[in-house]
């Protein structure tokens, strides 16, 4: 019941699914200590979900920049202003 409730708050909080671990260790027999490890293994690949991230924006950023640059509005669909 309570690793349901946290499973709801760890999209919100950043690395949150290592909080949820700390319930679920114990129930399957692992030391809960383990995920000090974790917490540290965990910077490398979120840094590579950040990057991802940032590319991706970018990434639509400039197409919708370049789609809009000859039409004379932002791409939003809301005629009459500009970028």
């Amino acid at each position: 019941m309570v690793t349901g409730a946290e499973c709801f708050s760890a999209p919100g909080i950043p690395s949150g699914g290592l909080i949820v671990l700390a319930s679920v260790f114990p129930s399957v027999g692992l030391p809960t200590e383990a995920i000090g490890i974790l917490i540290a293994l965990d910077v490398f690949p979120d840094a590579a979900r950040t990057m991802a991230n940032v590319t991706a924006d970018l990434a639509v950023a400039t197409v919708v920049a370049r789609r809009a640059a000859g039409t004379g509005n932002c791409g939003c669909g809301l005629n009459g202003h500009s970028m």
